[in-house]
């Protein structure tokens, strides 16, 4: 996907003397980007990019010795989770999240962003934002109809009005 990143992390196993067969379960979560997660053990692949099963736990059975390292890397990617509702009506509400992060749109009440719920990265752009664009999430989502919204993740918002939720759709009102 266009505006995926990763989130990656290293364990060292192993206990001095150790020869029996050890089972590590690790979680791949449901919101990584299968297409860029992989997860390593000493640097081979256990893992690779495109063959992760996202919600699942990986089994990693090996006699770890001192010093051996996991390492996962996952990949974050734009999804929509639709709104907990069975009215139709309600089809296209839900909210936006890149990786574990729950997304808000700044906005002063409008709720509705014209756009394919099938081709987020076409509309949902990460843009450079604070001192150290690497480490700031700022996304700008532009409709069809060329309104803009920028949105945060959740947990930087402070003393702004925001909504988590948002009708997305190519009709949207």
């Amino acid at each position: 996907s266009g505006s995926s990143s990763a989130s990656s992390v290293a364990a060292v196993a192993g206990a001095a003397g150790a020869t029996a067969t050890t089972t590590i379960n690790l979680r791949i979560p449901g919101w990584a980007a299968v297409a860029t997660s992989t997860v390593e053990l000493n640097g081979q692949p256990l893992v690779k990019a495109g063959t992760a099963k996202n919600g699942t736990f990986l089994q990693i059975k090996s006699a770890f010795k001192p010093g051996d390292v996991i390492t996962a890397s996952y990949g974050m990617a734009p999804w929509f989770a639709k709104l907990n509702d069975n009215r139709t009506s309600y089809d296209t509400v839900g909210t936006l999240h890149y990786g574990p992060y729950a997304l808000v749109a700044l906005t002063d009440g409008d709720y509705a962003l014209k756009a394919d719920l099938q081709d987020i990265d076409s509309w949902l752009k990460l843009t450079p934002g604070g001192t150290d664009d690497k480490r700031t999430m700022q996304f700008t989502a532009t409709g069809s109809d060329g309104k803009a919204m920028t949105l945060l993740p959740l947990n930087r918002v402070v003393d702004q009005n925001y909504t988590a939720h948002l009708n997305i759709s190519t009709d949207a009102t």
